[in-house]
């Protein structure tokens, strides 16, 4: 019984090194094509990828920059966003994405948010939710070591509140950036319009808006409502429109 589980792993792990060094062999060919100027042959091996199930930071930067260089910017938008979806702090990514947007032939000017939501929002991006989450627990674990300290050790009564206090404020300030990683990540409420699209004040195509006619390809949206082949959205400097489904994709 045992030899036969034994054998069952075996075979796992060879089909698990096979597929990582096949794809490994697809990142690596994509990667030549592109340094070799063939864009669109890299585009066709890491769109494979995607298919397959592969999906990472890098991937996506790759993507996104190869679509920027194609002037798609619809999907080096889309492809630039998952990427620092991913990884927050992924600077590359960020000034492909600022360098995309330049590119938007009628561009939507977002709305700052109010400055705590925007520091707090910096604040958990400098770590990944995984790395969060590992802080969180490692605060949890001095938290009760520092318990286990003063109820059996002698503390000074300044050094225990201090001590406490600097444990709870890191385990709630770890905990609550990973749980804003974790809802970011899960997020698919955003989207990016792939094609320019008329700007509707219904669901229906023959309600367009006459004084704004145009979201422009590229247009970061949140989707807010659907309705049969349409999306209601909210746009950047918070005005709302209906647009058809097949003009976005969710981030």
């Amino acid at each position: 019984m045992y030899t036969h589980i034994r054998i069952y792993i075996i075979l796992l792990c060879i089909c698990i090194s096979a597929v990582s060094f096949g794809q490994t062999e697809q990142l690596n060919k994509a990667m030549q094509f592109a340094q070799d100027g063939k864009q669109q042959e890299a585009i066709q091996v890491y769109e494979e990828l995607l298919g397959q199930g592969t999906a990472s930071a890098e991937l996506y930067y790759n993507l996104g920059t190869l679509y920027l260089q194609e002037k798609k910017i619809g999907k080096a938008i889309l492809f630039l966003e998952r990427a620092i979806k991913y990884r927050p702090a992924y600077q590359d990514a960020i000034t492909n994405l600022d360098l995309a947007k330049s590119e938007i032939d009628d561009p939507i000017f977002a709305i700052s948010p109010f400055f705590l939501v925007a520091y707090w929002k910096s604040f958990s991006n400098l770590l990944p939710m995984l790395a969060w989450g590992v802080l969180s627990l490692l605060f949890l674990l001095g938290l009760v070591f520092l318990l286990n300290k003063i109820l059996f050790n002698s503390m000074s009564r300044k050094k225990k509140w201090t001590s406490a206090a600097l444990v709870i404020t890191g385990l709630i300030l770890s905990f609550a950036a990973a749980w804003t990683r974790y809802f970011d990540v899960k997020n698919d409420s955003y989207a990016i319009v792939m094609s320019e699209v008329d700007r509707l004040d219904g669901p229906d195509e023959n309600s367009k808006n006459e004084e704004f006619p145009i979201i422009s390809e590229g247009i970061k949206v949140k989707i807010k409502d659907s309705f049969e082949e349409y999306y209601q959205v909210k746009l950047p400097d918070s005005d709302e429109s209906w647009i058809p489904k097949n003009n976005v994709e969710r981030i």
